[in-house]
């Protein structure tokens, strides 16, 4: 190993030496690889004065406010409020105005009556009010139709006692109307959830897919710089020309790399401009230089909490099983109508008439009415069929309850797995990265003193360059099971982290 202040010489150091800086800047390297004079220092390419880069926690935001999808699911919201609007004109006030005449007939008379009818959600009692008025010459069989001189008022009330009392089709669709709402609410969650995942994997894979065309391109770089060392040396007959034309091999062999690689980068910026927009919710495609300098730090380890205190949390926050709950409650809503509606209708009905004006017949200033309705349908089987589906229906969310229970605690344990091991990976990777760095530092100085040969030397630039690109998959792999974790438990903070916002 050479030691402080040595003067160094020779060339072919300066392709190793910018291999290790771009290394050390990228992933935070370790040791130093030797220093070489050489004519240009490579650097990654400068992103331009007013170009900042491009966070999780930026995406995030778009993703939040333009993403189409969220839009979707607020419009199906809405088409759910509107449902819910419908149910609630079941209850509106009615108005029903008649009327006729007869102007040549042998008893010339006329009719008109409007009623009003409220009804309500008490028992599924039925208000109702009616002016009548009858003027004219009737027959003996129509006098019934005849009133005072302002006509007659009527009101009263009908009460089922039986079927459409405890529940009827207008109170179960209002019940229904308000937790299909709430479902579509939990559903604009459950989607917001799923696209911040989503969006996340995409962003970490376009950052380590453009770090990771970094490296190609300083490889190549690398052996560019060497081509002209080596004819130099070459002319001198210092070296065989053989090793120019490896050297060429290598430089054409890195160029397919590059190319690889920024197929991958264009790839991935593809995918992350799905999420990614710009103020006219145009799909932006980010590039080279919005890319964050350094790979991610990794997460602080999790804290070191039972499952169950995870599944609580998930259990009380997923808006999926919250879904589910609802979706019971709504089938459990149409199981009662149908079991209600399998008894007879029996209403009792009281109105209360009273003539207004000079009175026709004396002996008819008021009247109390008292009355009855009975409907019996006598096979049922329309009530009786959808108490049926009523109850396989919430045996089958039932089961479904219990599958998504345990599918939540398997996501817990696994994304908790996976973090860990991903941690584990990415301090493998980075000692990995350290070491082979180090290996190609040494193999670099024995080139030097010619005890090692050009093709060690780019085995070893290549070990190393392989060696960055698995911390790169680790490190950005680890946040992309953060992403996870964090979906699993319906957490709401971003999954930037620092280093990443």
């Amino acid at each position: 190993m050479r030691r402080p202040g040595r003067q160094h010489r020779g060339p072919l150091r300066s392709a190793g030496a910018s291999l290790s800086l771009w290394a050390l800047v990228l992933l935070r390297a370790g040791p130093a690889t030797p220093q070489v004079a050489a004519p240009t220092r490579v650097t990654a390419p400068a992103p331009p004065a007013d170009a900042h880069a491009l966070t999780l926690a930026e995406v995030l935001e778009v993703v939040a406010r333009q993403h189409p999808l969220i839009e979707a699911s607020v419009q199906k919201l809405r088409q759910a409020e509107g449902k819910l609007v419908q149910a609630e004109g079941g209850f509106d006030t009615e108005l029903v105005a008649e009327g006729g005449w007869l102007p040549h007939a042998d008893y010339e008379h006329g009719v008109a009556s409007v009623t009003l009818s409220q009804p309500t959600p008490f028992w599924g009692a039925r208000l109702f009010g009616r002016w009548r008025i009858g003027r004219g010459d009737f027959p003996v069989y129509k006098e019934g139709d005849a009133t005072a001189e302002a006509g007659e008022a009527r009101a009263g009330i009908e009460l089922p006692l039986l079927r459409d009392g405890p529940i009827d089709a207008r109170r179960a669709q209002l019940q229904q109307g308000r937790l299909r709402r709430d479902a579509a609410r939990l559903g604009v969650s459950a989607l917001r959830i799923e696209l911040r995942r989503q969006a996340a994997h995409r962003y970490w894979d376009w950052v380590a897919a453009g770090l990771k065309l970094e490296v190609e391109r300083q490889l190549l770089q690398i052996a560019r710089q060497r081509d002209a060392a080596l004819r130099s040396r070459v002319a001198r007959g210092d070296l065989p020309a053989i090793e120019v034309l490896d050297n060429r091999r290598t430089i054409l062999m890195r160029e397919g790399s590059v190319v690889r690689a920024r197929r991958k980068f264009e790839q991935s910026a593809i995918k992350l401009s799905l999420f990614l927009r710009d103020a006219s919710a145009r799909p932006v495609r980010p590039g080279l230089e919005r890319l964050p300098a350094a790979a991610p730090p990794l997460p602080a380890p999790l804290e070191p909490r039972p499952i169950a205190e995870d599944l609580r949390t998930a259990l009380g926050q997923r808006p999926d099983l919250q879904q589910l709950a609802l979706a019971l409650a709504d089938n459990e809503v149409e199981g009662r109508l149908s079991a209600n509606q399998r008894w007879p209708r029996l209403a009792a009905i009281v109105g209360l008439g009273v003539d207004v004006g000079d009175e026709r017949y004396r002996d008819r200033r008021s009247e109390l009415g008292l009355g009855f309705k009975l409907e019996w349908p006598l096979l049922m089987r329309k009530a009786s069929g959808g108490l049926l589906r009523a109850e396989a229906r919430q045996r089958e969310l039932q089961a479904r309850q219990r599958l998504l229970r345990d599918e939540v605690e398997a996501q817990i344990r696994d994304a908790r797995s996976a973090i860990e091991a991903a941690r584990q990976r990415a301090e493998a990777a980075r000692d990995e990265r350290e070491v082979a760095h180090q290996v190609e530092a040494a193999e670099r100085e024995r080139l030097e003193f010619g005890a090692g040969t050009l093709l060690t030397v780019n085995l070893r630039e290549l070990a190393a360059a392989k060696a960055d690109k698995r911390a790169i998959d680790a490190a950005t792999t680890c946040r992309r099971a953060l992403a996870d974790y964090e979906a699993v438990l319906a957490t709401v903070e971003a999954t930037a982290g620092p280093g990443a916002r």
